[in-house]
């Protein structure tokens, strides 16, 4: 089935055939149900569903479950009266469990742990301001794109690029040219520099393609055109020194700022034996492998706790101990909480019941990329459809960590508070050529490939894909397009907050070819 039907007037009804072939694994002799009716329908779909899904007596299991909740209760009463201080012991530690589950604060917080709020910024001008981040918070490092002349010097044998391609990436047009953004072959990135090389540099230079959009250099007219006009051409783009943006980084790295807004507060850890912190997830829809274990341990921890082991690894990136993330999610509505611990839809152990707190207050922090600021004017310039918006996530890095190359579904802007993190960049027709885990895989959309050394013999492809790569310092924003690829290493401590706004379709097509398929937004 050609992809070009999910845009026709009638799109929903040719692509729920398609969905259904995906996902139910329609046997051939079964497909001739939805191709004599033409299009939806629901006793062809609910056929299908039952004969996969299997027959349920659910009158059967009721009185199976009654039966064994009388039993576990009469059981239960005879232990009480038989043996009562076994019965004590066992109901005092089952309490302590589920007080120490639900409330981890009891055990992973400092009682003695107090920070008094900070004093706040001296005021500054907008110059001011764009003057103290760049000397103080990005310590006048400079990321600055290779020259034309040295890539056809050093890499004429393995380009394909031509100078009529060329552009100056601080000084772009009002609209993208044909040929942006610029793409390297990937081994010659990887080569140039390793994904291993988190050594800081005063000045390093970069195959980066993408422009920068700066309200210093350009004034704010001029910038919020050129961000309109390569967004709606679906291509990325950085945003530097953006006011709203340059206030939040003046806070959040004032000396104790981020440790009296997180004391004693509980949110998700990522955790990892190695330096990678791939993505991952389980439920009923995928198809799980025999013997496979999670890239990465979900369990609640504190920012002290992440503080300490980054600033550990910023001398020591092979050190011994678990790497983490550090997880923060303030939901789109007030009414909604983002406390799940768990990406899995069963209970996982002690931590199955456990409470974190909410991270409401980044709306607060962050408010040029909260929806909640939308109508205020203040993140027009970062949200797209601020309706379809899920809220802001923000993961807490350190130096070395590294987010394996894959594609998200919806639009997203990322900012980067404090730090610095390298995003090597992909367009989505390099699908084929990044080898992904399929579709129901709990590593599904992520690459197979370990960027660190790639196995050219095992993946013969992968060196015929073309990346760029951008280094993203505090008070950057980087807008990336519906299903482009990004691979991500931390440079240093770092923080990093995203938002998600809609989807869109300008490279579904790519997708769909290379084997993945998505519900319509909102479905």
């Amino acid at each position: 089935m050609k992809r070009h039907l999910r845009y026709n007037e009638e799109r929903s009804q040719p692509r729920f055939n398609a969905f259904i072939h995906v996902h139910l694994k329609v046997q051939p002799e079964e497909t001739s149900i939805l191709k004599e009716k033409g299009n939806y329908d629901s006793s062809a779909r609910t056929k299908i569903s039952n004969q996969n899904r299997g027959f349920v007596n659910w009158r059967l299991l009721s009185s199976w479950m009654a039966t064994s909740v009388r039993r576990a209760i009469t059981n239960g009463l005879k232990v009480v009266h038989n043996r009562p201080f076994l019965a004590g012991t066992v109901f005092l530690f089952t309490a302590l469990f589920l007080v120490l589950s639900r409330y981890p604060c009891f055990y992973l917080c400092d009682p003695f742990e107090h920070h008094d709020k900070p004093n706040p910024p001296p005021p500054r001008t907008f110059e001011e301001r764009v003057h103290h981040v760049q000397n103080v918070v990005q310590k006048q490092r400079q990321f600055l794109p290779l020259s034309a002349d040295y890539i056809y010097q050093q890499e004429s044998s393995n380009t394909d690029l031509n100078h009529n391609d060329w552009y100056d990436i601080f000084n772009c047009p009002m609209q993208p040219s044909p040929s942006y953004p610029l793409e390297f072959p990937i081994m010659n990135v990887l080569n140039h520099w390793p994904i291993a090389d988190t050594d800081a540099k005063e000045t390093r230079y970069i195959h980066q393609g993408l422009c920068v959009l700066d309200f210093a250099k350009h004034g704010a007219d001029i910038v919020r055109q050129q961000m309109q006009n390569y967004q709606h051409a679906e291509k990325p783009f950085v945003v530097k020194n953006h006011p709203e943006a340059l206030k939040s980084v003046e806070r959040w790295n004032t000396d104790g700022y981020m440790d009296y807004m997180l004391q004693r507060k509980v949110y998700r850890g990522e955790f990892s034996r190695n330096l990678s912190m791939m993505y991952w997830s389980i439920s009923r829809n995928h198809n799980v492998p025999k013997g496979f274990v999670p890239p990465t341990k979900l369990r609640p921890t504190t920012f002290e706790s992440w503080r300490q082991r980054a600033e550990l690894m910023e001398n020591e990136t092979n050190s011994t101990i678990d790497k983490m993330y550090l997880r923060l999610d303030a939901c789109e509505s007030p009414n909604k909480r983002c406390d799940a611990l768990h990406r899995m839809w069963s209970l996982s152990g002690i931590y199955g019941l456990t409470h974190i707190d909410d991270a409401d207050f980044i709306h607060d922090e962050l408010p040029f990329l909260s929806p909640r600021y939308y109508d205020k004017g203040i993140s027009k310039d970062f949200l797209i459809e601020p309706q379809k918006s899920r809220g802001i996530q923000c993961r807490f890095g350190a130096k070395g960590l590294v987010a394996e190359d894959h594609f998200d579904n919806e639009r997203n802007f990322i900012a980067v508070l404090g730090g610095e993190r390298r995003y090597l960049l992909s367009h989505p027709n390099n699908c084929k050529d990044s080898y992904l885990y399929p579709m129901a895989h709990p590593l599904e959309r992520h690459t197979q490939v370990d960027w660190f050394a790639p196995n050219l013999t095992q993946f013969p492809n992968f060196k015929n894909a073309h990346i760029n790569e951008v280094v993203l310092q505090a008070g950057d924003v980087l807008y990336l397009p519906t299903y482009w690829f990004h691979h991500i290493v931390s440079l240093s401590k770092n923080y990093q907050c995203n938002v998600r706004s809609g989807h869109s379709l300008h490279y579904d097509q790519d997708i769909y070819d290379c084997g993945f398929l998505y519900p319509w937004p909102g479905e």
